[in-house]
């Protein structure tokens, strides 16, 4: 059985804004995370916040990326 693991927006986030202060500590989090294949989930209000984050700077291709990790509950 996979891993489940809930994230929150400010981690999201934290994977794109470089001056994040704990940058390094959550790309290496990441890159774990990534090679285990974990179910990641997350809140509708979460969700609609990293949408906008992302269409608001054009990273539409990053938003695909992120929208394709995650199953997000009712």
């Amino acid at each position: 059985m996979k891993n489940i693991y809930f994230v929150d927006t400010s981690y999201i986030l934290a994977l794109e804004i470089k001056n994040e202060a704990a940058d390094k500590q959550v790309l290496q989090n990441w890159a774990i995370l990534a090679q285990s294949k974990p179910v990641l989930v997350t809140r509708k209000y979460i969700y609609d916040e990293v949408v906008t984050f992302f269409n608001i700077r054009n990273l539409h291709h990053k938003l695909k990326l992120v929208i394709a990790s995650f199953q997000v509950p009712i």
